[in-house]
């Protein structure tokens, strides 16, 4: 045996001998691949489970675009030009002189990929629905993600803090 191995054998108890070395290999190799598809898996898993949410915060946006659109343009885009009309000027000329978009800078995908759906009624109430069709990519399952709205409503909170800054105005004007 050379001076050098024996001096390792020294060392460390044992020689380090090629199979050694490569079960050890194997051995980190194997560590480092298992972290990494646990990481992975828990990685993806959160992704996925933000993503109806995203969608409904995206929906929430395209909501606040329809409610100025309907400011400006005293109606609800047409359901065949879709959130479309949000991004782009009217071609009919009268529509076009009020149009003071846009109102988003473009319409993107839903978290899968999908395009949004948009549909309106304006009997017996204007409502408007935002969907997605979700991960399945097919519409009406119930893993759609869906936002109703009443367009004209004017939420509670800002009811109240109204109501409150009357009634403190009379109190002010009492005095």
């Amino acid at each position: 045996m050379p001076t050098s191995q024996r001096q390792a054998v020294a060392r460390h108890g044992k020689f380090l001998t090629p199979c050694r070395v490569l079960a050890v290999a194997v051995f980190v190799i194997c560590t480092a691949a298992v972290t990494l598809e646990v990481s992975y898996y828990v990685a993806s898993r959160g992704a996925d489970a933000g993503r109806p949410r995203a969608a409904r915060m995206q929906a929430m946006e395209f909501l606040k675009a329809l409610r100025l659109y309907l400011t400006d343009m005293g109606r609800l885009p047409d359901q065949g030009a879709g959130l479309s009309a949000l991004v782009l000027r009217p071609a009919d000329s009268c529509d076009s002189a009020k149009w003071r978009g846009p109102y988003v800078r473009h319409v993107p995908y839903d978290p899968w990929g999908f395009p949004y759906n948009y549909r309106y009624q304006v009997v017996p109430d204007v409502r408007v629905w935002i969907s997605s069709v979700g991960p399945d990519g097919v519409a009406g399952t119930s893993d759609d993600v869906v936002v109703e709205s009443d367009v004209l409503h004017v939420p509670r909170q800002e009811q109240r803090t109204k109501s409150q800054a009357d009634a403190r105005a009379g109190v002010a004007n009492r005095k």
